[in-house]
């Protein structure tokens, strides 16, 4: 699996660079205001900012103890640990819910989740219908299991 995810990683870095340059040598002012079909360039955009923030203010005056972003290192601790916490808990209680826990899906999940009052029902919705597909895969007799 990891020889397929770095081979396929592999292959669209270079046709991804390729469709790009295709695309900005034959789409006529292709990133302008004024371009017919509304094509834009928004990822020129993120690239800036990154470079102002890692070139010119520099991750030392961003992330250094007592600065404003200082807490965020706590965080490569707790993401190293949590699919530990997990992995041990659903071996202790094999039976409970932990065992459907997934960090990596839960943290990640969290930077693309609607607005507060939303993350309820989102993750509800997500753990109810992974508890009913894992019963029903688990069952025999269930409609498409074999009698």
């Amino acid at each position: 699996m990891f020889m397929a995810q770095v081979v396929a990683t592999t292959f669209s870095c270079f046709i991804q660079v390729a469709v790009l340059n295709f695309a900005l040598t034959n789409i006529k002012d292709a990133c302008t205001l004024h371009q017919p079909e509304h094509f834009t360039c928004p990822g020129g955009k993120v690239f800036f900012s990154a470079s102002i923030i890692w070139g010119l203010i520099g991750p030392q005056r961003i992330f250094s103890p007592g600065q404003i972003y200082s807490g965020l290192f706590w965080f490569f601790l707790v993401g190293a640990r949590t699919p530990v916490i997990f992995y041990f808990a659903a071996r202790k209680w094999p039976k409970s819910p932990i065992k459907y826990l997934i960090a990596p899906l839960l943290f990640g999940r969290a930077g693309s989740t609607p607005p507060p009052q939303q993350h309820h029902p989102t993750f509800s919705l997500g753990v109810l219908s992974d508890f009913f597909f894992k019963k029903s895969s688990e069952n025999p007799t269930s409609p498409g299991g074999q009698d």
